[in-house]
């Protein structure tokens, strides 16, 4: 019986095909978006094994808040977008920065509704399908309006996030109303 890699063919030709695995900038993508979804649903669990949900929800809500705003301004500088103005703006902040840290799997979209509020609309929501499955969505406090009132933070817009709709409360769908105080011009 040979021993694997016992020779330099064997070693070079096992080296010559682990180098012929190449990822398109696509699944690079999927797959750092499935590992931060897994790190963040089993970091939640962890905590809320050790020290209970309401410890792991209060937690969870300041994480959010915190990255949130890290990660909206990571997008405003890598995009060169520029700051934030009107609401046609913020939309497309919205529909972009989403679109880049939500995997394909979380079904939405965002209107307008007059010149300060954005409303979106969540139709399926991957936090919402596994908090289902395990079975604990009266114990789950959702995290979506503290992340996107953080992006509104970033942005440096003096303004709200709130939820008109919740799967986690019944609803069928979830709906965000992110509303802008005033604009500044």
């Amino acid at each position: 019986m040979e021993k694997r890699g016992s020779s330099n063919t064997n070693l070079e030709r096992d080296i010559e095909m682990r180098t012929e695995i190449k990822l398109t900038p696509e699944q690079r993508e999927k797959i750092l978006k499935e590992n931060w979804i897994s790190h963040d649903a089993r970091w939640f669990l962890k905590v809320a094994q050790e020290l209970g949900f309401d410890v792991a929800n209060r937690l969870n809500q300041i994480v959010i808040r915190s990255m949130g705003k890290t990660e909206a301004k990571r997008f405003l500088r890598e995009s060169s977008f520029g700051e934030v103005k009107k609401i046609e703006d913020l939309l497309y902040i919205f529909e972009e920065g989403c679109r880049l840290y939500y995997p394909e799997e979380h079904e939405y979209e965002f209107k307008i509704m007059d010149k300060n509020t954005i409303l979106g609309i969540v139709t399926r929501c991957i936090a919402f399908d596994a908090v289902k499955k395990a079975g604990v969505t009266d114990l789950y406090q959702c995290g979506c309006m503290t992340r996107h009132g953080a992006w509104l933070e970033a942005f440096g817009l003096d303004g709200e996030a709130f939820m008109r709709k919740s799967m986690m409360k019944g609803d069928n769908v979830c709906e965000v109303v992110c509303k802008i105080k005033e604009w500044k011009i």
